[in-house]
């Protein structure tokens, strides 16, 4: 997830939903590789791990994907213990949790950030 994209699109209401779809390039094995990917963040008081991940599930759930939930050993983006790895069929597709308050400091965001990422396909 790019947090400068983030940070452009973020509009300072009391509380922001955003989604964004698209096509992106991924060099994989010094390979590049087009990959369709689903990202949203939730920006205000109310925005946490638990908002994020029901947003997630719900949205897995429409899409009709059976995935599971994994812990999310260390990633500088998020709060370490409130972020989780999306799996499909053993394979990590996604992330989503809280962002880290350092994170969001670096960027000059004031408010609560969780947000997540998910290929899909």
């Amino acid at each position: 997830m790019d947090i400068e994209q983030l940070q452009k699109r973020i509009q300072w209401v009391e509380e922001d939903r955003r989604k964004e779809k698209d096509a992106i390039a991924l060099l994989e094995n010094k390979q590049p590789r087009e990959a369709k990917k689903l990202a949203s963040a939730i920006c205000g008081p109310k925005a946490s791990f638990s908002e994020i991940r029901s947003i997630v599930e719900a949205l897995l759930f429409e899409l009709g994907m059976k995935c599971e939930f994994g812990e999310l050993e260390s990633h500088p983006t998020f709060i370490r213990g409130r972020a989780a790895e999306i799996v499909l069929d053993g394979k990590p597709i996604g992330i989503f949790g809280e962002i880290h308050p350092q994170v969001l400091n670096n960027f000059g965001i004031e408010q609560p950030v969780a947000a997540f990422e998910i290929e899909l396909g």
